[in-house]
């Protein structure tokens, strides 16, 4: 039987707590708390893959983007730390943003401040992206993230500030659009990323017009992380009656991350079936891959008959083959399947 042994020193001091005042306890406990110091290296609990890691001094706090599978990093954050006056455990502080530091990495925050706090050994404080708000968390790290700043502008941020200066305007320029209306109506749209960049996020829209040049409607569709060399697919449609339409793109580069397109480890093969296109995917990566969308364009004698909805398989682990159809109502003799995504988010 496990016996519990209280000591001599433990029960005396609880009899001291008793015979004090409540007041005399709350000073002896504010006098055993001491000033937090935060000054060291910060970084997420796991440091692997994509993930976050900086560092404090006496009057700066850094964060950085660490990207190990290419082995290079971009600034995230660059503020004021103003560190605290008083004994506690906890402390939060409204950072101000450095913009003469941040206004160089297309991967930091624009936040003009941002609000840290810390609590049980966690400095945590919120990322925005894409509309979303994420909390984060780090804890102290063994490793030194202040070599990143002592690093010169050319080196900081290899691939993603100096080695890839291009601009989206440039990226843009090579991205092909290619639209057909189908036999329904609809106007399927063949988008080819021509250039040797990552597209983080490509919006493409359509508006529609009457005979009279009036517009009727418009529809939009977006897509994620498209690679070089690869082709996605949208379709835009409209209930109304229309003569005429105008695609338009937009995109934007280094905005996401933390995701990653996992598309030339994908392998993919399909065949006409009753009605359906028949398809099996095969995840060749060592993770697994959170979303893969696929879309199937049917034709009939060369022209786009239909186009099949979307169809998003979720976390297909590594090694595992599934297998979809993608189905249509039209009459067809032949089918073209593509691979728009096959995503990890890093969350």
């Amino acid at each position: 039987m496990k016996r519990k042994i209280i000591s001599g020193m433990l029960i005396a001091a609880m009899l001291m707590s008793c015979a004090c005042s409540s007041e005399t306890a709350e000073e002896t406990t504010e006098e055993s708390q001491e000033i937090l110091d935060l000054i060291g290296n910060w970084a997420e609990e796991s440091e692997s893959g994509s993930y976050q890691g900086g560092y404090i001094t006496e009057d700066t706090i850094e964060i950085f983007w660490i990207f190990e599978d290419d082995d290079s990093y971009a600034l995230y954050w660059s503020g004021s730390y103003v560190a605290p006056t008083e004994a506690g455990d906890s402390y939060t502080w409204d950072s101000v943003n450095n913009t003469e530091r941040t206004d160089s990495s297309m991967y930091a925050s624009p936040d003009e401040t941002k609000t840290f706090t810390y609590e049980d050994g966690v400095i945590s404080y919120t990322v925005s992206f894409m509309g979303e708000t994420y909390d984060y968390e780090i804890v102290p790290s063994e490793l030194n993230y202040m070599v990143l700043a002592e690093s010169s502008e050319e080196e900081e941020g290899t691939d993603t500030e100096t080695e890839s200066p291009t601009s989206a305007d440039e990226v843009l320029s090579q991205v092909d659009v290619r639209s057909e209306v189908t036999s329904k109506g609809e106007v399927c749209v063949f988008i080819t990323n021509n250039s040797d960049t990552v597209i983080d996020e490509l919006d493409i829209s359509a508006v529609f017009y009457d005979e009279s040049g009036t517009m009727v409607d418009m529809d939009d569709d977006g897509h994620d992380m498209i690679l070089p060399g690869y082709t996605v697919v949208s379709t835009l449609s409209t209930y109304s009656e229309y003569s005429t339409y105008e695609t338009s793109v937009d995109i934007e580069l280094g905005c996401n991350p933390n995701y990653e397109n996992h598309s030339e480890e994908v392998d993919m093969e399909y065949n006409a079936g009753d009605g359906c296109a028949m398809v099996q995917i095969t995840n060749n990566s060592d993770v697994t891959i959170e979303e893969i969308e696929i879309i199937a364009v049917f034709y009939k004698d060369g022209a786009i008959a239909d186009v099949s909805y979307p169809e998003d398989i979720y976390d297909v682990e590594a090694g595992d083959t599934v297998t979809e159809k993608l189905t249509t109502r039209a009459d067809f003799d032949d089918v073209e399947v593509y691979l728009n995504q096959a995503h990890t988010f890093g969350f």
